[in-house]
């Protein structure tokens, strides 16, 4: 039971996390020479999927790339995905808020008060905010509300960067994260 229980739980957080059951890529070809991972017609291969699969319970579109993460303090190389946090309950359903000593370190200062925990919203990703782990909020020393830059390469090329606010610090669901 312990076992099965395990297996389950890794499954469910990989599925919901890194792709799902059904994963669709493809590859889009920007020279003779190269091909990045993209996806075009989304809209139509999304109903495609409805029409196959009549029982899927979600059907979600993520953006996906590798980029840096830089704050003031760090610089993280990361898996960014892209959500629509209307379309992600079963990701938002596992995610928890980190607490506040999972990213931050304590004052050295016995005479300091503690710390409030910030307030967590996942939801803030609607407006343009982002949601980091506890790890990669440790390494870049940020707190919810500091501001961050993404910084990506096109498919064709290009260096592109944005700045972003943090939103919420996640806890860690396991290597995934």
């Amino acid at each position: 039971s312990l076992t099965q229980g395990i297996s389950d739980n890794m499954l469910k957080a990989t599925t919901t996390v890194s792709s799902g059951h059904i994963n669709i890529g493809g590859f889009y070809k920007t020279t003779p020479t190269n091909a990045p991972p993209l996806v075009t017609n989304v809209a139509e291969l999304k109903k495609i999927v409805h029409e196959a699969l009549p029982d899927a319970v979600r059907v979600i579109d993520r953006q996906r790339g590798w980029g840096k993460v830089i704050s003031d303090q760090g610089t993280v190389q990361a898996g960014i995905n892209g959500i629509d946090v209307d379309e992600e309950s079963g990701l938002l359903n596992i995610m928890t808020c980190a607490p506040l000593a999972d990213y931050k370190e304590a004052s050295k200062d016995k005479a300091a008060p503690a710390p409030k925990e910030p307030k967590c919203d996942f939801m803030g990703t609607k407006k343009g905010g982002i949601i980091l782990f506890a790890s990669q909020a440790k390494r870049l020393k940020v707190d919810i509300g500091d501001p961050v830059t993404l910084r990506a390469e096109t498919g064709r090329g290009q260096v592109n960067t944005i700045d972003m606010n943090v939103v919420a610090s996640a806890s860690e669901l396991g290597p995934l994260s």
